[in-house]
């Protein structure tokens, strides 16, 4: 059982559609995958936010790609990254249902969970590839920040954005599935889903960290 379920969860990445159909189907027997994933999403999601580029080694900040060496901060920022994307599943269910949506909240909750599986292994990419930069490159602040820089931007722009972007059209067809909604409607629900999000959390950016 658990091995058809590994392998239903990576067909998500090659064959979206019939895997999103398994695990809309019997939402229950992904719901353990379902938070395991969303929860990995959201720790690789933290390091993502931009910062200025003047921070010391310890913590490299370097367009965009941020990485921190306190526990508590991957802690506190984890959950908040977890709070974050439940919410943002929630708008997302209750959005669909005032549109006739038919799925039901663990039913979206396990879809759009699964969705977001190009961004944790974008993560991981990202994360072994500056952790192992942190081990080999110079100690010197110059030479660091200049790779870390350079890594930065293309981890950005040739890892992080199209991954992103994969996971997006993933969630357009879970939420297709899921609610028997067209694409240009599950789009439209998942883009004023986030605006709702960002603007319910703009508050919070706002308190110290």
């Amino acid at each position: 059982m658990y091995k058809q379920q590994f392998y239903t969860v990576l067909g998500i990445l090659k064959s979206p559609n019939p895997s999103l159909r398994e695990i809309c189907d019997d939402e229950d027997q992904y719901l353990v995958s379902s938070v395991i994933i969303l929860i990995l999403a959201s720790v690789f999601s933290i390091g993502m936010a931009s910062g200025p580029l003047d921070e010391s080694i310890a913590s490299v900040s370097q367009f965009g790609i941020w990485i921190s060496d306190d526990p508590v901060y991957w802690i506190t920022d984890g959950l908040l990254g977890l709070l974050a994307s439940v919410v943002l599943i929630a708008i997302i269910f209750l959005i669909g249902k005032k549109l006739g949506g038919i799925g039901s909240f663990k039913k979206i909750f396990a879809v759009i969970s699964h969705a977001t599986l190009p961004v944790v292994i974008g993560g991981i990419i990202i994360s072994v590839v500056f952790f192992a930069l942190s081990s080999t490159i110079s100690d010197t602040a110059d030479e660091a920040d200049s790779v870390f820089q350079h890594v930065g931007m293309v981890s950005y722009l040739g890892v992080l954005v199209p991954l992103s972007i994969w996971s997006l059209i993933i969630s357009i067809k879970a939420l297709k599935i899921a609610n028997g909604f067209g694409a240009g409607k599950a789009l439209g629900i998942i883009l004023l889903a986030t605006i709702i999000s960002y603007v319910i959390w703009i508050p919070a950016s706002w308190l110290p960290i």
